[in-house]
């Protein structure tokens, strides 16, 4: 029993001692899995939205969204943390964000929860919902064009089809200074089958769009656009 005891203590710290040394080592490029940066509108600030790779082969990633002045450092510790995902920019200082209560289950059509935070003339609203479910789809689009905090898709997988989004949660993946997919979450409502007609809860859905002339990057370096910057910041 004892020998049991000192086994899981030591094994306890050995993983304490791992996470500390984590938090104080410098972070590099190859501490990330992702580290993608868009401008906001009102050309103030950066949103970092990053993936940190755990201490240990079998721990989780550290995923997070924060919001930093664009003339200072990224730093996740120092910046202002945007709970949630970013859905769209509603103006040119004004962002939505989409969140989810962990076990909650949809009321009506409206939000469970709605908050506001303003971060130096920058305001966020925050959304909460409860989570539903989402998935996963892979088209091709011909070209590309941009409006005021929209992007458009045409010949979305034949010529005549045409789909429109909001700026905000757009990345792109971008291959020797092309811009070769464009990937979008598209959130919605869905009806969860119970018997309140208006129970809703909130879904993601991750879309990819594979151009079929990659076009250069230079034009989707703009707000609203998440770029991967690991190296640019880690040189």
């Amino acid at each position: 029993m004892k020998k049991t005891l000192l086994y899981s203590t030591c094994f306890l710290a050995s993983i304490l001692s791992s996470c500390m040394s984590f938090e104080e080592e410098k972070l590099t490029e190859e501490s990330f899995v992702y580290l993608n940066r868009q401008i906001t509108p009102n050309g103030k600030f950066y949103i970092y939205d990053y993936s940190i790779w755990g201490p240990m082969a079998w721990s989780l990633e550290t995923r997070g969204t924060v919001l930093l002045g664009k003339d200072k450092p990224f730093d996740p510790g120092a910046a202002e943390v945007i709970d949630g995902s970013v859905a769209k920019w509603i103006s040119y200082d004004s962002l939505l964000v989409y969140s989810y209560k962990k076990g909650a289950k949809a009321k009506d059509t409206l939000p469970l929860n709605v908050s506001y935070k303003k971060y130096d003339g920058l305001i966020i609203k925050t959304e909460t919902y409860a989570p539903g479910g989402g998935g996963a789809g892979y088209l091709s689009c011909d070209s590309v064009e941009f409006g005021k905090l929209y992007i458009r898709l045409h010949g979305v997988n034949q010529p005549k089809k045409t789909v429109t989004y909001p700026l905000g949660p757009i990345s792109v993946t971008i291959i020797n200074g092309l811009v070769e997919k464009i990937h979008v979450e598209r959130f919605s409502k869905y009806n969860e089958y119970v018997s309140d007609p208006l129970a809703t809860g909130l879904e993601a859905d991750n879309y990819t769009y594979t151009l079929t002339k990659p076009i250069n990057a230079k034009l989707f370096d703009r707000p609203g656009i998440y770029i991967d910057v690991k190296s640019k910041l880690f040189k």
